[in-house]
C-alpha cells in the first residue's frame, strides 16, 4: 500500500533526532519535579512505537501527525477508526477474492484494535507536533504564512479512506522526490500539510502576480530539491480549501457528520493574544488592510508616552491599553508578517472575542483623535484641560447653557477643600452698569465660580492669596470668575418618582438671572483622572453614557488571563479562544463577576477598570487559576471553577500544569495558589485532570522495636535521603460532564492520580496535597537572627527526640519530635501531608529558616500554656 520512500524516512529521523537533542524542547526529569519526573520530556511513544516496528510503522506516523495537524482530537480518532474499518474489510475482501495478502496486513487485519488505542495513539502523536512546533518555531511560522497565502485546494476525491489515503501516499511520494534532487511542482493542499506536519522544508517558488522564490535552506534538502506552487483556486467556495469528511464514527447516534479540517489554527504565546484582539479593535473601528501600518505606527508613539512607571502605577485603568501598546511595540520591524498576520487574523475571527459587535467601543483610538480632546490638551493644566474637554462635549450633545454645570473638587496647599464651578457655554453677562451696557451690550463669554470650604476652620492670609491667584489665572485665560459662598453654590434636591435634580438659585455675577437652573437627573460622568470632573445633563442625553464598558472589561480579562500565563513560562494557547465571549468566563474571580450583573455598566466598569489585574490575580483560587488555563489551553472550555476544587493537575498534550503545592516545600506560603508548567505527557489521551483519592492509605506500623530509636536531638540533618515522590495512575476516568455534545470521545476527563511516597523504593503512603490548603500546619518561615537570643538555654524545654526514619515517624514519640530533613522538600512535604491525613496537621510546626532559636520557639507557644508542637519538620 504505502510507497518506498527510504530517503523521506531518512530524512524525518534525523529531523526527530534534531528535536529531540534539543534541552529546551526534550527537557530531562529532574528531583525537582518531584512525582512528574519521569513524565518529563517530549511523548516519544509514537515515535519509539513506529522507529522500532519498521518503515510502514514510520509512514502510518506520518500519517498520523498529517490527521493530528488537520483535525482536533474527536475527529482524527473518528478518522482513524473508520480507516482501520475500512482496511480491515479491505483485507479481508482481498482474501475472499484469492488475491496475495501480505502476512503483516492480514495479521493486522486480524487484530482487534479499540478505539481507547486509536485515542491514544493521536494523543501521542498530538503531543509530539507541538513539541516540534515549538523546535522549528521560525520556518514553521514562514511556512504557515505561505500556506495561509495561498488559495490552494484539497484535490483528492472519493471515499473517506481514498481521500485521506490518497493525500497521504501522494504526499510521501512528492517529499521522496524533492530529498532525491528532483523539482517538483504540486496543486493539492494536502502536500503542503505533509510538509507542515514533518517539519521538513524544501525550498519554494510560488507563482501568483510574479514568480518569488522563498529559500528554507533546509540542509536536508539537496538544491534542486524545489517545491513549485503555482495553481490556485478561483471558485466561490473556500470549503475545497480545507479537507472535508463525512465521518460516521464521530457521533453515537445520526448520520455521517461533514467536518472541515482547521489546520490553519495555531497556537501562540499569552501576549501575542493581544495583536489578536487589536485586530478585533482595528475591525469595530473601520481601519483597513492598507492602514494597519498607519494604526500599529499610532500605538507605538502611544507606547511611548504610556511607558512611564508611575503612570501605570497610579492609572490602572490604562493598563489595558499599555498591553495592547506594548504588543505593538514588540512587533519585528524586520518581518512585520510574523505577527501582523495575527492582527489580520483578529480582524477576522476575533468578532466575539470581546463580547461581539453589540458591545464594540463606537469612538475610534480611544477617543484620543476626538477634536474635543486634542483641543483639551493644549491646555496649561489638568483642570483647564478636564474643563475644556467637558465643554466640548456638552457642545458636541448639543445641550443648552442652562443644562451644563462642570463642577471640579480640589485643595488648596496645606489648605481646605475648594469648589470650582464653571459654565458649559459662553453666557450672556453683564456689569449692571448702564454706561457699560449702552457702550457694548451684553457679552457672552465663559463664566466660573469659586468656593472655598472652610468647614469652620478660620480664613487666612495665605488662602486668601492662593484663591486670588487662582481666579486672576482663570481671568487672564479670558474668563470671568466670581467667588461665591455656601449658600450661593449649587446643591442636589430630590423630586417626584425619587428623581434627583441639581440646582442652583441666581448664580452670583449672573444678575440677569431670574429663575432658577436646573439639571435634572443627575448623572455622573466622571473622567477617572486625578481630577474628578463630573457633568451633570438632562435625561434625554443619558444614551451618550451606554455603550463600551462591557467591550472594555473583556480586554481586563484578558490581563488576568496574561498574568495567569506570566507564571508559566513555555505554554501556549490556542487561537480558537478568539472564538469565546471573555466575559462569559466562569473562572473570573467574584470581585469581578458581580459589577458584569450591575444594570449601570458604568459604575461597573469604574469598579473593574480601576482595580488592578494583580488584584483579580490573587483572589483567583487553585481551581479558578485550572479553569482559566483549561479553556486558554483547549480555546473553548468554559468549565466551572466548582468542578475542579480537588484537582491537583491538568495534562494536554505536551504540557502538565501542576499546583505548587505538589511541587513545593511547605514552608513556601506562595505555592498555595501558584500553577507550574512543565513540558511532559502522561500518555492519555484529551484533557486530563488529575484527583487524588478519597482516602489515601498509610502503611501500617510495623511490630519491631529495633525500627524505632527516637535517639535526643542534637543537631539538624537530612535523615531522608532516600524518599521520593511517584506518580501513579488507578482504572477510574471519568468524563466531565462539560456539554452534550453526543460525540464519542469525551474530551475532559477527571482521573485518579496516586501520589506515592517511597523510601528507598519502598511504599510509605500515598498523599493528597490538596488537604494542606485548609488544615496546613503552623509555618515558621525566619527567626529572630539574634545570635544572643538562639543562644540561650531554655528553662523547662521538654525532651526533644529526633525522627530519622519513615518508621519513627509513623510511631511518634511520646514527647515532641524534630524530624530531620533539611532541605530535603519532597520528604517535608510528604511528613506534612500525612500528618494533615492523620488528623494532626495542628499539632505539627515546619521551620523555613536555616536554624532553630529554641527561645523564639518557646515564645511562640508560650500561651495560653507552655507547650511545643508535636511533631517540627526541619
Amino acid at each position: 500500500m504505502l510507497p518506498n520512500t527510504p530517503k523521506l524516512l531518512k530524512a524525518y529521523g534525523t529531523r526527530v533526532s534534531e528535536v529531540l537533542s534539543s534541552p529546551d524542547i526534550n527537557p530531562q526529569g529532574t528531583q525537582e519535579h518531584g512525582p512528574f519526573q519521569a513524565f518529563i520530556g517530549a511523548d516519544c511513544t509514537s515515535v519509539w512505537a513506529a522507529a522500532t516496528c519498521g518503515p510502514a510503522s514510520i509512514g502510518v506516523l506520518l500519517f498520523a501527525s498529517m490527521l493530528a495537524r488537520a483535525w482536533d482530537a474527536s475527529e482524527a480518532t473518528a478518522a482513524w477508526v473508520q480507516l482501520v474499518l475500512e482496511r480491515q474489510k479491505q483485507v479481508r475482501a482481498n482474501i475472499e477474492e484469492n488475491r496475495i495478502v501480505h502476512p503483516y496486513s492480514l495479521a493486522a487485519a486480524e487484530q482487534e484494535i479499540g478505539r481507547r488505542e486509536l485515542q491514544n495513539w493521536d494523543a501521542s502523536a498530538r503531543s509530539w507536533l507541538r513539541r516540534a512546533d515549538v523546535c522549528m518555531t521560525v520556518s514553521q511560522t514562514q511556512f504557515r504564512l505561505v500556506m495561509d497565502n495561498l488559495a490552494m485546494p484539497y484535490t483528492s476525491s472519493g471515499t473517506d479512506y481514498e481521500k485521506m489515503t490518497t493525500a497521504w501516499i501522494r504526499s510521501m511520494e512528492v517529499v521522496e522526490r524533492l530529498l532525491d534532487n528532483l523539482p517538483q511542482q504540486v496543486c493539492d493542499k494536502a502536500v503542503l500539510l505533509a510538509i507542515s506536519s514533518w517539519h521538513l522544508y524544501p525550498d519554494l517558488v510560488v507563482f501568483q502576480q510574479e514568480a518569488r522564490k522563498i529559500p528554507f535552506k533546509d540542509a536536508l534538502f539537496p538544491a534542486a530539491g524545489i517545491l513549485s506552487l503555482g495553481l490556485e483556486y478561483k471558485g466561490p467556495s473556500d470549503n475545497v480549501m480545507r479537507w472535508s469528511l463525512a465521518l460516521s464514527h464521530l457521533r453515537y447516534y445520526g448520520d455521517p457528520v461533514t467536518v472541515y479540517s482547521n489546520e490553519n489554527q495555531s497556537r501562540v504565546q499569552i501576549h501575542q493574544l493581544w495583536l489578536v484582539a487589536l485586530g478585533a479593535i482595528f475591525r469595530e473601528w473601520g481601519v483597513s488592510y492598507a492602514n494597519f501600518d498607519r494604526a500599529t505606527g499610532w500605538f507605538r508613539d502611544l507606547h511611548a508616552v504610556l511607558t512611564n512607571p508611575s503612570l501605570q502605577a497610579r492609572r490602572p485603568e490604562l493598563s489595558f491599553i499599555v498591553r495592547l501598546c506594548s504588543a505593538v511595540a514588540s512587533l519585528d520591524k524586520t518581518n512585520p508578517n510574523a505577527d501582523g498576520g495575527l492582527i489580520r487574523y483578529g480582524w477576522r475571527r476575533a468578532t466575539k472575542f470581546l463580547g461581539g459587535a453589540d458591545k464594540m467601543m463606537p469612538s475610534p483610538f480611544f477617543g484620543l483623535c476626538n477634536p474635543h480632546l486634542m483641543d483639551a490638551m493644549t491646555k496649561a493644566t489638568d483642570v483647564d484641560c478636564g474643563i475644556t474637554y467637558l465643554r466640548g462635549i456638552a457642545s458636541q450633545l448639543q445641550l443648552q447653557d442652562h443644562e451644563a454645570i462642570i463642577s471640579y473638587t480640589g485643595e488648596l496647599e496645606d489648605g481646605p477643600v475648594y469648589e470650582e464651578f464653571a459654565t458649559g457655554f459662553p453666557i450672556e453677562w453683564s456689569t449692571g452698569h448702564p454706561f457699560e451696557q449702552a457702550a457694548h451690550g451684553k457679552l457672552k463669554t465663559h463664566v466660573r465660580w469659586l468656593h472655598l470650604d472652610l468647614k469652620g476652620k478660620q480664613m487666612t492670609e495665605a488662602l486668601l492669596t492662593q484663591l486670588d491667584q487662582k481666579r486672576r489665572n482663570i481671568e487672564q485665560a479670558g474668563e470671568l470668575c466670581y467667588t461665591c459662598r455656601e449658600a450661593d453654590i449649587p446643591y442636589v434636591v430630590m423630586g417626584a418618582a425619587r428623581r434627583y435634580y441639581c440646582r442652583w438659585k441666581n448664580p452670583p455675577g449672573m444678575r440677569g438671572a431670574r429663575f432658577p437652573v436646573e439639571f435634572a437627573p443627575v448623572l455622573s460622568l466622571r473622567d477617572e483622572g486625578a481630577s474628578g470632573f463630573r457633568l451633570w445633563v438632562t435625561s434625554e442625553y443619558m444614551h451618550y453614557n451606554s455603550p463600551m464598558s462591557r467591550w472594555l472589561m473583556s480586554l481586563r480579562v484578558l490581563e488576568v488571563a496574561q498574568d495567569v500565563y506570566q507564571q508559566l513560562p513555555g505554554a501556549t494557547v490556542s487561537l480558537r479562544i478568539v472564538e469565546q465571549d471573555l466575559l462569559k468566563a466562569k473562572w473570573l474571580p467574584p470581585a469581578f463577576q458581580k459589577p458584569l450583573e450591575w444594570d449601570n455598566h458604568s459604575i461597573s466598569f469604574a469598579r473593574v477598570a480601576g482595580t488592578p489585574a494583580s488584584v483579580y490575580l490573587d483572589a483567583m483560587t487553585r481551581a479558578a487559576s485550572f479553569a482559566c488555563i483549561a479553556m486558554f489551553e483547549s480555546g473553548h472550555l468554559n468549565i466551572n471553577p466548582e468542578q475542579l476544587n480537588e484537582v491537583i493537575a491538568l495534562c494536554s498534550e505536551d504540557s502538565i500544569f501542576v499546583t505548587g503545592l505538589l511541587l513545593s516545600d511547605p514552608c513556601v506560603q506562595g505555592s498555595r495558589s501558584h500553577i507550574r508548567h512543565l513540558v511532559g505527557n502522561v500518555g492519555h489521551s484529551g484533557m486530563v485532570l488529575m484527583v487524588s483519592p478519597l482516602e489515601p492509605r498509610t502503611r501500617t506500623r510495623e511490630h519491631n522495636p529495633r525500627l524505632v530509636e527516637h535517639r535526643p536531638y542534637d543537631k539538624a540533618a537530612d535523615k531522608f535521603c532516600g524518599t521520593s515522590l511517584h506518580l501513579s495512575f488507578t482504572t477510574w476516568k471519568m468524563p466531565l460532564d462539560w456539554q452534550n455534545t453526543g460525540e464519542i470521545d469525551q474530551q475532559v476527563f477527571l482521573l485518579e492520580s496516586v501520589v506515592s511516597v517511597q523510601d528507598n523504593g519502598k511504599w510509605v503512603a500515598d498523599i493528597d496535597v490538596i488537604e494542606m490548603e485548609k488544615f496546613c500546619p503552623d509555618v515558621i518561615e525566619k527567626f529572630c537572627g539574634d545570635m544572643n537570643c538562639m543562644s540561650k538555654m531554655v528553662e523547662g524545654l521538654p525532651d526533644l527526640v529526633s525522627i530519622d526514619s519513615w518508621e519513627e515517624f509513623l510511631d511518634n514519640p511520646p514527647c515532641t519530635g524534630v524530624l530531620r530533613a533539611r532541605k530535603n522538600w519532597m520528604a517535608r512535604l510528604a511528613a506534612a501531608a500525612i500528618l494533615v491525613q492523620q488528623g494532626k496537621g495542628h499539632s505539627a510546626a515546619i521551620i523555613g529558616d536555616e536554624s532553630i532559636c529554641w527561645n523564639c520557639v518557646s515564645n511562640l507557644y508560650s500561651n495560653p500554656e507552655p507547650h511545643l508542637p508535636q511533631i517540627i519538620l526541619f
